[in-house]
């Protein structure tokens, strides 16, 4: 369920017809990342405080004469995806959780929440938004090793 779930919500919203950008996909990597370390970065504020992160990165990275670019395929930007899938998984098991029940916790929540895709992100309504109704909220709880 959890894959076909997440698809669900990628389908639903129209998420895959948004273009692909880099920096997107960086700025929501790193959002969520932060929040793994506790910082919560509002909607308000995500795209004048993370889109220079991303830029930062791409500039020291083309600047750096250790590091080679070249114009990555379709298949070598799935393929790097694809690995942030697995070491996200690991990180997952590190925390003594199983990561198919933990996506099947994601995929409820997320698809109970309703909202707009504002620059090519699903922003979820908040409290005192209108069109709010209160999401399903994940339990965990019942996904530990």
């Amino acid at each position: 369920m959890s894959i076909k779930g997440i698809r669900r919500f990628q389908d639903e919203r129209k998420l895959h017809k948004q273009p692909y950008s880099w920096e997107n996909e960086v700025m929501n990597v790193l959002e969520e990342m932060l929040e793994a370390k506790g910082y919560d970065v509002p909607s308000k504020v995500r795209e004048s405080f993370l889109r220079p992160i991303a830029q930062y990165i791409r500039s020291k990275a083309a600047t750096n004469p250790a590091i080679i670019w070249k114009e990555p395929t379709v298949e070598e930007k799935v393929d790097s995806h694809g690995d942030q899938i697995v070491f996200n998984v690991g990180a997952i098991m590190k925390l003594g959780y199983e990561p198919s029940s933990v996506l099947d916790e994601v995929s409820r929540e997320i698809n109970s929440r309703d909202g707009k895709i504002i620059k090519g992100k699903f922003e979820k309504f908040l409290p005192g938004d209108k069109g709010y109704n209160k999401p399903y909220k994940a339990d965990f709880s019942k996904c530990k090793l």
